[in-house]
């Protein structure tokens, strides 16, 4: 099973399906996976409102600009 495949399996596995109830445990996921595969990247988890986070990654590029801005956010209606 090729990395993204892996990866994306795991992150589906957790639950974040109740926002603020679950999100603690998701954020963690992401930001030890980081730690552990971008070992030279600047990481960085703020919660916004309890047990909700913002996980944020600056990894060196070859461009002294950013070359890629992934911003992933999640609104409920009610």
């Amino acid at each position: 099973m090729d990395e993204a495949t892996l990866l994306t399996r795991q992150l589906v596995q957790i639950d974040s399906s109740d926002p603020g109830a679950y999100e603690t445990e998701i954020g963690d996921f992401i930001a030890d996976w980081l730690k552990h595969n971008a070992p030279t990247a600047m990481i960085e988890k703020e919660e916004v409102l309890p047990s909700r986070f913002n996980v944020r990654a600056v990894l060196q590029g070859e461009e002294t600009h950013p070359a890629l801005v992934y911003i992933c956010t999640w609104t409920r209606l009610c």
